[in-house]
């Protein structure tokens, strides 16, 4: 007897939360990415499995956007973020309804996902270095981004005219706006380098090759 009663109460509960009641709906930009440097991102979304339209807006007033029938594939391929020349977080908000021949708003779900859009370029710092040749010296490094609190560098030394004696070499991502050390162990002979640094933030932007610090092998 108690199995009976539990089991009736289970299949209650499913037809209770599947019938008349919408079924949830997911959204995401740029597959879930959490920066980007490109205002234009891709939407994907599931919709409810009744859903027939979606609608899609940057603000919270969705109720002002159209209404527009879901097809397949489900993905908003070129949408534009509010705001795209400002870094910063933004919001994409969709809703989804199974009736359009109706007021869908009476019958509806929603979902929302978020984005830093990072349009500025990290700065880059190397300072001068001197060391004596097979010794072990650092590279100091300093990267700094308004939006991005990481950032990843390469670095290697030219001569004055170009020529590459060390490097590239890659790095993990790194702090931002805090001096960090390369290790170098010099085998160059005698004389003036160039250090070169170049590096990227979490949104992919490059900053501009540094070439103003120098490494003296005495």
């Amino acid at each position: 007897m108690r199995r009976t009663v539990l089991f009736l109460v289970i299949v209650t509960g499913l037809v209770l939360t599947t019938c008349g009641v919408a079924s949830a709906a997911t959204c995401l930009i740029n597959g879930g990415a959490a920066y980007t440097n490109d205002p234009v991102v891709k939407v994907t979304y599931v919709p409810g499995v009744s859903d027939l339209v979606y609608r899609i807006a940057n603000t919270s007033s969705i109720w002002r956007a159209r209404w527009r029938p879901i097809q397949t594939p489900h993905v908003v391929s070129q949408w534009t973020l509010i705001d795209f020349t400002k870094s910063g977080t933004k919001t994409v908000y969709m809703q989804f309804a199974a009736d359009p021949s109706r007021d869908p708003t009476s019958d509806w779900t929603a979902c929302q996902d978020s984005i830093i859009l990072d349009r500025n370029a990290p700065r880059i710092y190397a300072a001068r270095v001197s060391v004596r040749r097979y010794h072990v010296c650092d590279l100091p490094i300093l990267m700094k981004d308004l939006t991005s609190p990481k950032c990843k560098a390469k670095v290697w030394i030219t001569t004055k005219a170009g020529v590459l004696k060390w490097g590239p070499r890659y790095g993990a991502y790194q702090a931002t706006d805090q001096w960090w050390k390369w290790r170098y162990y010099c085998r160059l002979p005698r004389g003036t380098y160039l250090i070169k640094v170049r590096c990227w933030d979490l949104a992919r932007n490059p900053a501009s090759v540094h070439q103003g610090a120098t490494l003296t092998v005495r």
